[in-house]
């Protein structure tokens, strides 16, 4: 009998399969390797850059370290809004376990903390080939991966520790299992494979989209699908997601990331979040004031994008995002145009139209921020355009044509990457500079630092396991914290005490003493704060 994998009405005629698909597919995991290795003396990948738009990789880190030794999935820096919650995470567990993982297996390093997004890059081009190859055939699936492997911010975030690669892998994992799949039993499939990219954010659970798209629609397969058969795949198909739905309400119930609570209201709100204040309540909304601030939120990012640009029209940001945004378009075009042909393209436009108008409606596209969101986007936009430049451009179906723009691409890449490396190794004298600050402070490593994150960051990685937080939002919030924990140093910054959220007195009262206005440089500046001291 035929395999599922191998039936000719889901795979493109021109695709490479059984032991040659096999080669491929490791050559093209060899191949993104060796852009890593090119690339890699731009990004000085013997040290951390814990700062500015990378700075999420504290977080990572040190909860990774609680993960692998002590096996506690809890944050690894203190948020006081949710000092009641101890178990609360910023983000899904995926990324915490894969970094947990590498210390279990290799050890407390930096090669180590970034092991696992090195592999998310090599793993996830190997499986854009897959997809592509078996989608739109072989010359596809070289152009997907060329693509993929050169698009800066994928290098520049190879050598991090952030999620964003391994997210990306988690989530080809997922629809590449998905796709070998037997046809008749995908939809039964659809819930529990995506589950995985849930793991790692919640956006993953928008992969529903080309998933269910894969089930709905008939495709190349239409001649092998039986007249009248068209209601029951769109009745499997959503089926299957209204049962996805249910299964990741109840992952996400399984303390998996909890305590969220008023914060992202917030966001929309008031035009940011607040993970300081421990006594943060949200107003209640008529749904007209909802949907006003849903608007405003969106006027604030495009107001946002257009400061980004006129600032420096080149940074890593807004071009990644710009690319990224590009695609999508060509991908929404290609796949409305031809939605009952081509599943995977009708599913993938659908997805990045309801990914940006989360992202603007209900997010903040400040710095880096939107390209980070939309990344996880770029494996199927890479997979969908090479599908559809091989269809529709002759001479991309010859190894030459294929070679000139890879090396088109690869010129791009290298002009580019050392604005990539620029944006991230930017703070690492700061980081130094704050690290020996923090030092002269002579905190008791045994007791909590409360100090804002560019001051602390680096500090609670090089002195694992000193307990860490961010300085809270009031007196309220700062008198919780004094209860819960031993805090012998607090570093306030100076807005805090020059709005009278905390005062001298307050902290003269709870035993502390002023150590003076002390000068930390930050990626934007230098800022005071008023340092202080458990008698």
């Amino acid at each position: 009998m035929t395999p599922p994998f191998d039936d000719p009405a889901a795979r493109h005629p021109d695709a490479w399969r059984g032991r040659t698909l096999l080669v491929a597919t490791l050559a093209a995991g060899l191949a993104a390797a060796l852009v890593l290795a090119f690339f890699a003396a731009w990004f000085d990948p013997s040290r951390l850059h814990v700062h500015s738009a990378f700075g999420d990789q504290g977080g990572y880190i040190t909860t990774a370290r609680l993960l692998a030794e002590h096996g506690e999935l809890r944050n690894g820096i203190l948020y006081p809004a949710y000092i009641e919650n101890a178990s609360w995470r910023p983000y899904m567990p995926g990324h915490y376990a894969s970094l947990a993982l590498a210390y279990l297996v290799f050890g407390w390093s930096v090669t180590t903390t970034l092991l696992p997004s090195l592999v998310g890059y090599a793993l996830g081009a190997a499986l854009v080939f897959v997809l592509a190859n078996r989608f739109y055939g072989r010359q596809a699936g070289v152009l997907a991966t060329g693509l993929f492997c050169l698009f800066p911010p994928n290098v520049l975030y190879a050598f991090t520790a952030m999620a964003e690669l391994t997210f990306i892998a988690a989530s080809l994992v997922a629809l590449a299992l998905f796709v070998v799949v037997p046809v008749q039993r995908r939809a039964l499939a659809l819930p529990f494979l995506l589950a995985l990219p849930f793991l790692w954010r919640e956006t993953g659970a928008l992969f529903v989209l080309p998933m269910a798209a894969l089930v709905a629609l008939p495709g190349r397969a239409r001649a092998h699908v039986a007249p009248g058969d068209s209601k029951a795949r769109f009745r499997a198909a959503a089926l299957a997601a209204l049962a996805a739905v249910a299964l990741l309400a109840l992952v996400n119930q399984w303390q998996l990331a909890t305590g969220k609570g008023s914060v992202p209201l917030s966001w929309i709100v008031e035009g940011r979040p607040n993970y300081t204040d421990a006594f943060l309540e949200v107003p209640a909304l008529g749904i007209g004031e909802w949907l006003s601030a849903f608007g405003a939120n969106a006027a604030r990012n495009v107001s946002e994008m257009r400061a980004n640009i006129a600032e420096d029209p080149w940074q890593v940001a807004v071009f990644g995002f710009a690319w990224i945004t590009l695609a999508a378009v060509l991908v929404v075009a290609s796949g409305l145009v031809r939605w009952n042909k081509d599943p995977l393209a009708t599913g993938t436009a659908l997805q990045a139209l309801v990914l940006f108008a989360m992202i603007f409606f209900l997010y903040d596209v400040k710095a880096q921020k939107a390209m980070r969101s939309s990344m996880h986007l770029l494996p199927l936009l890479s997979v969908v355009l090479a599908g559809r430049a091989t269809a529709l451009i002759p001479w991309l179906r010859h190894a030459a044509g294929l070679v000139i723009v890879l090396l088109a691409f690869f010129g791009g890449a290298w002009l580019y990457m050392p604005r990539a490396a620029a944006e991230l190794t930017s703070g690492d004298e700061v980081a130094d500079s704050n690290q020996r600050a923090v030092e002269d402070l002579r905190h008791d490593d045994a007791t909590m630092l409360v100090a804002p994150y560019d001051v602390m960051a680096d500090y609670a990685i090089q002195n694992w396991p000193v307990p860490v937080a961010f300085p809270p939002y009031d007196e309220r919030t700062l008198d919780v914290l004094l209860e819960r924990y031993p805090v012998t140093t607090i570093v306030i910054p100076f807005g805090s005490i020059a709005a009278h959220r905390i005062s001298r007195d307050f902290l003269t009262e709870h035993g502390f003493v002023e150590l003076g206005q002390k000068r930390f440089p930050t990626p934007s500046g230098a800022h005071f704060y008023f340092a202080f001291r458990k008698r």
